[in-house]
């Protein structure tokens, strides 16, 4: 990968200004005065490929938000691909319209660059190509690795070498260890094969188990069928248990209507005049008990009144004069007239 342009548009004192490299160098030397921006630069560049770090400071003249850089890069292959880099935590790659790029479109570019490979081997300022040049002088190290520090500032390249092959030491030998790394992965490994041998189905084993679904799920109508059935029928049942004792009434009722079938019939109207007859039989009644009762009252009345002997056997004479009486009104209503 090259990077063919870097594009400073709001970037520590720079904005707007952008930097074009030659894509066929194989070497690129940027000088000038103290405080020219050489650091800025350089680190733009690092900020431009692997992001913005949580702290920077270069955002001592834009706010963090508006910080951007921009840049080209051309691939081995020779894709170019330019974009633009804001800070932020995600979808901070943009294309030149400002819309989003997916976060692993450097990935072919960058291949297994990071950050500290890039700052090692390749942006190297003045102070790094001091200390490999003091490294070199001195001669400490193997020459190769004091060769690769001076072009590279890789710095302790026999020391970090050891390192490695102290870790991988740990990691992997040709003598099985479970203390290894490998060996203990590899351990998993072949349990986690066992388990999923033993967890695994066969052809055999899942069609019947298909089969096997396919019974009781038709098995499971039948009984849902069936249910719904007995179900009905119970509902049937308690409808004609409340039913039984009105049934038991006309049952009753019927027989005594067919006891009673051979009586004989009545004539056409018969039960008009019957309830007719019936009426007037109470109506009777009820004038025979209050004739009774104004006959009780009178022989009460009649009992309370006393009569002496003399007048009774001059009634005819009382009876006389009262006769005269009232002709004799009759007369004097005539004489007013």
């Amino acid at each position: 990968m090259r990077l063919t342009r870097l594009d400073l548009l709001k970037y520590g004192a720079f904005e707007g200004r952008s930097l074009t490299l030659r894509p066929d160098a194989k070497l690129h030397v940027i000088f000038g005065a103290n405080e020219a921006g050489k650091s800025s630069t350089l680190a733009a560049v690092s900020d431009l490929l692997f992001g913005f770090p949580h702290i920077t400071p270069y955002d001592f003249r834009f706010k963090t938000s508006e910080l951007r850089l921009g840049g080209e890069v051309l691939s081995r292959a020779g894709l170019l691909l330019a974009f633009k880099r804001k800070k932020g935590r995600t979808n901070t790659l943009l294309d030149l319209g400002d819309k989003p790029l997916d976060d692993t479109a450097l990935a072919p570019y960058l291949g297994q660059m990071t950050r500290d490979i890039f700052a090692k081997a390749f942006g190297l300022d003045a102070e790094k190509l001091r200390e490999g040049a003091e490294e070199l002088m001195q001669a400490r190290g193997e020459v190769g690795s004091s060769l690769m520090a001076a072009a590279s500032g890789i710095r302790g390249l026999t020391r970090l070498r050891g390192d490695i092959e102290e870790r991988a030491d740990k990691i992997f030998a040709p003598t099985t260890a479970q203390s290894r790394a490998f060996y203990q992965a590899l351990a998993r490994y072949k349990a986690a094969k066992t388990a999923i041998r033993d967890l695994g189905l066969l052809k055999a084993d899942w069609k019947q188990r298909n089969d096997s679904i396919a019974q009781n799920e038709k098995r499971l109508a039948e009984l849902t069928q069936e249910t719904r059935k007995r179900g009905e029928t119970r509902a049937r049942i308690e409808r004609l248990k409340r039913l039984a004792p009105l049934l038991r009434k006309i049952e009753a009722q019927e027989q005594a209507l067919a006891e009673e079938a051979d009586l004989p019939q009545t004539p056409p109207g018969y039960p008009a005049r019957l309830g007719e007859a019936l009426e007037g039989a109470v109506k009777a009644d009820e004038s025979l008990r209050r004739a009774q009762a104004e006959r009780a009252e009178a022989e009460a009345l009649l009992a309370e009144i006393s009569v002496e002997a003399a007048l009774i056997e001059r009634a005819g004479e009382i009876e006389a004069l009262v006769q005269r009486i009232g002709a004799a009104g009759h007369s004097a209503a005539a004489l007013r007239r």
